[in-house]
């Protein structure tokens, strides 16, 4: 799986550590829950929010929306 960026948070700005949300990512996928919606916890300031993800038949992932929740 791939994710090529890191990803701002939408309430702090701060950038977070992808291979971190790759490594969840990685988890859910081989046990075939993956949802096209993740929650996932800001780093820094510790809020919660949602990353859509684009999901093909690769190993790769691409992150398409991020949304505050």
């Amino acid at each position: 799986m791939i994710l090529s960026d890191d990803f701002k948070c939408p309430y702090c700005g701060k950038e977070n550590n992808a291979a971190e949300l790759e490594e969840y990512l990685e988890n859910d996928y081989f046990s075939n829950e993956i949802d096209e919606e993740e929650e996932v916890t800001c780093e820094y300031c510790k809020k919660k929010f949602k990353i859509e993800i684009e999901i093909e038949i690769s190993p790769d992932f691409t992150i398409t929306k991020i949304s505050k929740i």
